[in-house]
């Protein structure tokens, strides 16, 4: 059954794709279609096909002297960067590279004239042409560095062409193994290797021309060698499946990938050793040579080797081509009947699949999905239902979706208002509302458990002659740090520090006897005596704090306020009797 299934797919989707008035007038016109492909279409598809192959021949023919160009103006490049750098002795080189580009351009002139606009490249072609005339009239005004880039834009622009002209010929697309892996080798991965490998030739010989590399040069130099090794691998990868799908050609191969890495290994061990290190020994002009060997090999394999061969797979196909359509022309005839049929059951299957797609579709929104939606592979009117129905679904998704957030911002927004009206917004800690309330929850649960509860009052001894003294600005930071040493010294669970107003501060100490107060306020005046915030207005020469501590067992019918004044009037005491001390209360726990 489910062979059967697979066989009747794809007249499924093509049924499914049209109307139902189209479906079956498709059926009953087979076989005017039948008379129609017999004399026509078939023919047609034949020279679509020799087609194909002539314009896979002419990207072939095309990429052959681009290829011969880019080489040459990645010499250029080299010759140029090196002369800008001040290698004199390689003017009359370049001079001479200037003119083999020259007669390379009126080579690939000729065949993009013949060719170009069959393969959409002649625009390209005429603006890289403009960009190099550029260099040759402004490139030894340019800088050596760019004049490299200069030249490596043009460079980019060629092989963009190479790369486009596979995609127009339609090499890019070639069904054959061997034939397409020559292609990508030949096209793709040798000339990116060889490009890096150029790169490193023109940075080396203008670094080794001027003797100097800075930092952003030497990050640059590390990126184009692990570059160039990722793509020596991809190339390296891909002659491997030249050799192994055109055994023709792999001796040759395998005798040229020792010399060529070989070639390579010297280039970076030069790159490695003179240039990374700085010690720049190495001769530019013998740099420069050594680095466009290893590039001529390269381009040697492309144009002896691996295009002609791939010029010859494609001849020899076409003549198959022309063998193989004949042939099945003759047996054309006799499988119209069987298509008739093919394409009848089709268009019954493709309109059972849908209705029943809409139905569980259906099933699974009264179940609650609203996520999954129906998927029709039709495209008949059957498809626009269910994309209504998906619309209809993902809109009442949304809807829920939104409302669930909008309910998660108003938490959120809840939460930090709520923050923000319990902290003092100068010192970040507890605000006086938020001390109040805290005091009166904290004195009903230790009044509760019968637990000691503390209540510290602490204020900044002199603090107004301090902020005549030294501003306001410096008497904000005063305040935050002692706020931050009262965090610091207050630290439990459940224990709240807050500013109670101006420069007066308050604590709650849960479970804590007076004993205990006493060391808690010992440790805050060591801690603020610590900060040794200077204070020329003070009989002690830095800020100090004065501090009143209260503690008690709360009982039945007493109130918060007690504790409160307690503290309050030990404060006071605290500040009368000299400042910087601590006045621990001693009271009747009996409310006023």
């Amino acid at each position: 059954m489910k062979i059967f299934q697979l066989l009747l797919a794809p007249a499924v989707a093509l049924m499914g794709r049209l109307r139902y008035p189209y479906k079956f007038a498709t059926i009953g016109l087979l076989g005017v279609v039948a008379i129609v492909y017999l004399f026509l279409v078939l023919t047609s598809h034949l020279q679509a096909s020799m087609d194909t192959g002539h314009r896979e021949q002419l990207g072939v023919m095309l990429d052959k002297p681009l290829l011969s160009l880019v080489q040459t103006i990645q010499q250029h490049r080299s010759l140029s960067v090196a002369l800008l750098g001040g290698v004199k002795s390689l003017t009359e080189k370049r001079i001479n590279k200037a003119t083999e580009i020259h007669e390379v351009i009126t080579a690939v002139d000729q065949v993009v004239v013949a060719h170009g606009a069959e393969l959409n490249v002649l625009t390209d072609w005429q603006l890289a042409k403009a960009h190099w005339e550029n260099i040759q009239a402004n490139g030894l005004q340019m800088s050596a560095r760019t004049n490299r880039d200069t030249h490596t834009a043009v460079i980019k622009e060629l092989l963009s062409m190479v790369a486009r002209i596979g995609d127009n010929s339609f090499l890019v697309l070639d069904p054959n193994a061997n034939s397409y892996y020559l292609m990508d080798a030949a096209t793709n991965k040798l000339p990116a290797a060889l490009e890096i490998v150029s790169q490193l030739r023109a940075h080396g010989a203008e670094v080794l021309a001027t003797k100097s590399l800075d930092e952003t040069g030497r990050v640059e130099f590390v990126g184009e060698v692990a570059v160039l090794r990722s793509k020596l691998e991809e190339l390296d990868a891909a002659l491997q499946r030249v050799a192994a799908s055109n055994p023709k050609v792999a001796p040759r191969i395998n005798q040229f990938l020792p010399p060529f890495h070989a070639s390579i290994n010297d280039v970076l061990k030069i790159v490695t050793d003179d240039i990374l290190s700085a010690r720049f020994t190495a001769d530019t002009e013998q740099f420069i040579e050594k680095t466009t060997t290893a590039i001529d090999r390269g381009y040697a394999q492309s144009q002896e080797l691996l295009l002609p061969v791939l010029h010859e797979l494609l001849e020899t196909r076409i003549k198959q081509m022309q063998h193989q359509y004949f042939e099945s022309a003759i047996l054309a005839g006799p499988a119209f009947l069987m298509l008739f049929i093919y394409l009848a059951t089709g268009a019954y299957l493709a309109v059972m699949s849908s209705i029943e797609s809409l139905r569980e579709g259906a099933d699974r929104m009264a179940e609650g999905d609203l996520i999954t939606p129906i998927a029709l592979a039709t495209k008949d009117e059957l498809r626009h239902v269910a994309v209504s129905f998906n619309h209809m679904s993902e809109q009442l998704a949304r809807r829920i979706k939104d409302a669930q957030q909008h309910s998660t911002e108003l938490e959120a927004l809840n939460l930090m208002l709520k923050s923000l009206s319990a902290t003092d917004g100068l010192t970040g800690i507890s605000n006086r509302r938020h001390f109040d309330e805290a005091l009166a929850t904290e004195w009903q649960r230790a009044a509760r458990l019968k637990q000691p509860i503390t209540l510290g009052m602490l204020d900044v001894d002199w603090f107004k002659k301090y902020n005549d003294q030294y501003g306001h600005l410096l008497g904000d930071e005063c305040l935050q740090r002692i706020a931050k040493v009262l965090a610091n010294s207050i630290a439990r669970t459940g224990d709240v520090v807050a500013r109670y107003g101006g420069e007066e501060f308050a604590f709650i100490a849960l479970n804590c006897d007076s004993k205990q107060s006493q060391l808690i306020a010992n440790n805050i005046i060591k801690a603020v005596e610590a900060l040794w915030l200077p204070h020329q207005m003070s009989e002690f020469g830095h800020v100090t704090v004065s501090i009143g501590v209260a503690s008690i067992i709360p009982k039945a019918g007493d109130a918060a306020h007690t504790l409160l004044k307690a503290a309050d009037d030990a404060l006071y005491t605290a500040k009368e009797s000299g400042r910087n001390r601590i006045v621990i209360a001693s009271f009747d726990s009996t409310p006023e």
